[in-house]
């Protein structure tokens, strides 16, 4: 005997209740063109500081972007499921960003010992196994000398540690209320407290320019402003403020840019304590601008149709890859041959450095990724 539908169950004339929708972020191209301009920032200062000065300011870009879409990803669960589902989190963001470090470790430590033999293997094992335990920004916080090509891995190091706090801190904020502007307040203060903190370490035992730069307690407000937005953007506070949003979002764009490109010394000095937070939370803006309203003046337009062209995309989506390999390859190149570093030379390294990195993704982390996304689905 065949079975009945559902719809055939219920009494004339009333439809079958729709499946629930569940919040998602979604998919916003304009995010991999921050994440572009933000690697390029740091790939830059480190190939040609007189180019992009306040490039390795990148990083706070990417700790906003991280903090944002991290908390966007556990609200999903959090709709979806009831909670946060931590072995599902966990799982997601080794299968993301492992693979590559793997890669990275792997290929420096072979390449050390091919092109830098005075680099002491011992230094070299310290260095990868801080690498991939996720503690380096400790290291350079301390005693960074042996940490060599692994150096840039500090901030890699940060957001993992972070990724351990975060959950269970946003799981207990939600438990005391599902209301995600006072969840966001909370969150700002929270950030604002991290930025007291440094500040008024900056002239103290733990002032030294390491501590303050590595330290995650000393940098976790770059992280909160990202998640603050993620909330508001949750709670649609911003959804009829397109205004707003315009307001703060393209002069926020300019700071990031202007930072970038400084090299005076009153803001050299002070980038550690304000642009490490000024960045980052005009970084906050710009997102909730670029995800909460189409773009309708002509420079709106401009700037949506240049953050999300292809080849924009394309450079965010392999920015991870650029920024693990682009300091070891900066790092093998001979001393002697600092003399060839010059405008000539610049573009050739960041192809270099996209080409990798774009090889890693397509040979080597995309079948993870896929078999992440099918089985997490």
């Amino acid at each position: 005997m065949p079975r009945r539908s559902t719809a055939s169950l219920l009494p004339r004339g009333e439809a079958a209740p729709s499946p629930r929708t569940y919040w998602k972020l979604g998919f916003w191209p304009e995010l991999d063109g921050l994440r572009a301009i933000a690697v390029t920032a740091v790939v830059l200062w480190h190939a040609a500081p007189s180019v992009a000065p306040g490039g390795f300011l990148g990083v706070e870009v990417f700790f906003a972007l991280s903090g944002f879409l991290i908390t966007c990803l556990l609200l999903e669960d959090q709709d979806q499921f009831g909670g946060i589902r931590y072995g599902r989190f966990y799982a997601r963001r080794l299968l993301r960003l492992y693979p590559a470090l793997i890669l990275l470790v792997a290929a420096n430590f072979v390449g050390n010992r091919l092109l830098k033999p005075e680099i002491l293997v011992a230094d070299d094992v310290k260095a990868s196994v801080s690498a991939l335990l996720y503690y380096s920004n400790w290291v350079m916080a301390f005693d960074y000398e042996f940490l060599h090509s692994l150096l840039h891995t500090w901030s890699l190091s940060i957001e993992e540690q972070f990724y351990l706090l975060w959950p269970l801190t946003l799981a207990g904020l939600l438990g005391l209320t599902k209301n995600f502007r006072r969840l966001a307040v909370v969150v700002l203060a929270m950030a604002g407290g991290v930025w007291i903190y440094r500040a008024s370490n900056f002239h103290t035992a733990l002032g030294s320019p390491w501590r303050l730069q590595a330290g995650l307690d000393m940098r976790l407000d770059a992280l909160l402003f990202g998640c603050a937005a993620a909330l508001l953007h949750r709670s649609g506070f911003f959804l009829n403020k397109g205004k707003l949003l315009r307001f703060f979002s393209l002069p926020g764009l300019a700071i990031i840019l202007w930072w970038f490109g400084q090299a005076t010394d009153w803001v050299q000095a002070r980038t550690i304590w304000w642009g490490a937070s000024v960045v980052p939370l005009a970084t906050s803006f710009l997102i909730l601008g670029l995800v909460n309203f189409k773009p309708a003046s002509p420079l709106e337009k401009i700037l949506a149709k240049g953050l999300s062209s292809p080849p924009a995309r394309l450079v965010g989506k392999v920015s991870y890859g650029i920024y693990l390999f682009h300091f070891p390859i900066l790092y093998s190149i001979p001393k002697s041959a600092a003399g060839i570093r010059g405008y000539i030379w610049v573009p050739a390294y960041m192809l270099t450095c996209f080409s990798v990195a774009y090889l890693s993704f397509r040979f080597w982390e995309r079948p993870f990724q896929q078999w992440k996304d099918k089985r997490f689905a």
